[in-house]
């Protein structure tokens, strides 16, 4: 599930912020978690920051800690991720 608010600028650009849950693997670990999502955009590109919320992570992910933020530029298809976390 995404949910985002996004507040439109006049120059064009938006500023951002919403949640997002996540199923999958860490490492070897499987579980579910959700992040905090915030940031800026603009035609081009756009950047965030992101943190794992406290106590939502479950399964063998239970206690997941974390931060990360990622980077999007215009023309690109890639968009660069990074996570420092504890469990």
């Amino acid at each position: 599930m995404r949910r985002y608010s996004v507040v439109n600028l006049s120059n064009g650009s938006n500023l951002f912020t919403g949640h997002v849950s996540m199923t999958g693997r860490v490492g070897d670990r499987e579980g579910s978690f959700d992040i905090e999502d915030s940031g800026m955009g603009s035609p081009d590109g756009a950047s965030g920051k992101w943190q794992i919320v406290a106590g939502s992570a479950s399964g063998e992910l239970a206690g997941l800690k974390g931060s990360g933020s990622w980077t999007w530029e215009k023309g690109s298809q890639d968009v660069a991720y990074s996570l420092s976390y504890e469990l």
